[in-house]
């Protein structure tokens, strides 16, 4: 530890370092020792988004975080999703791009795995996850309608994240039961390993008399609303209630 304190990691490639983290986070049985390890040799100095947490304010930061990744760990299954799920356990407590959308500065999440040159589907990733890992309990507590889940599977799946990862980092986090009845409900819903298929394409318009052009985009984004709030599959029922929903006046603002 006393040689490890002398270091200094801005010597070793970023590729090198994030390599590191890969494998400790994929192949540690428990990968709290080695944050542990980083922060008794002073070597989380160079994280400083991780060594706020372990100086912060907040004492249940740190211990949380070792704790989240190690119940993840248990949760790995030898796929893509891994690195993601663990990434995920390590940075939850950090601000994500989630926590303020008008901030043109990047988040702690995506400045760590900036800094450690991830790959950059794997900061998109991550960073989409940490934002929304609250969401199951939410959903649970509040008896979320169907058409949360639907839109929450399509906004994670533009990222490359599921529901069920989701639930896998949120069980990892707080494994109080509220994700199991979540992805219990995303099952029933069909949206747990991917979002919805849109039922409305661009041919259903052009049978009913619509030019190719900007009105397309804003039709099949109602579609798509209305897809999500009835649970309708029939894309011709679907496209007569946005029609008809386009046809109304405008409701004043109250």
């Amino acid at each position: 530890i006393a040689l490890c304190r002398e270091l200094d990691l801005r010597e070793v490639s970023p590729e090198r370092v994030f390599e590191e983290f890969r494998k400790l986070l994929l192949k540690g049985e428990c990968p709290s020792l080695g944050l542990t390890f980083l922060r008794e040799s002073a070597l989380l100095r160079f994280f400083p988004e991780l060594d706020g947490l372990a100086r912060g304010s907040d004492a249940a930061a740190w211990p949380n975080t070792l704790t989240a990744v190690d119940r993840a760990a248990k949760r790995r299954r030898g796929d893509d999703d891994d690195l993601t799920l663990m990434l995920g356990a390590l940075c939850h407590r950090l601000r994500s791009s989630g926590d303020d959308t008008t901030s043109a500065e990047p988040s702690d999440v995506e400045s760590l795995l900036a800094r450690m040159r991830a790959p950059k589907d794997v900061v998109r990733r991550v960073s989409a996850l940490v934002a929304q890992y609250t969401k199951p309990a939410l959903f649970v507590e509040r008896s979320a309608a169907p058409k949360r889940y639907r839109r929450l599977s399509r906004k994670l799946g533009v990222a490359g994240v599921t529901l069920e990862l989701l639930a896998r980092l949120a069980e990892s986090i707080s494994p109080d039961g509220s994700a199991r009845r979540f992805l219990a409900r995303a099952r029933e819903l069909g949206v747990d390993r991917g979002a919805p298929v849109d039922a409305v394409g661009g041919r259903h318009l052009v049978a009913r008399g619509f030019e190719p052009g900007p009105r397309f985009g804003a039709v099949l984004e109602l579609c798509r609303e209305v897809q999500d709030e009835s649970g309708w599959a029939d894309p011709e029922r679907i496209l007569d209630e946005a029609l008809a929903r386009m046809a109304e006046p405008a409701r004043p603002e109250r």
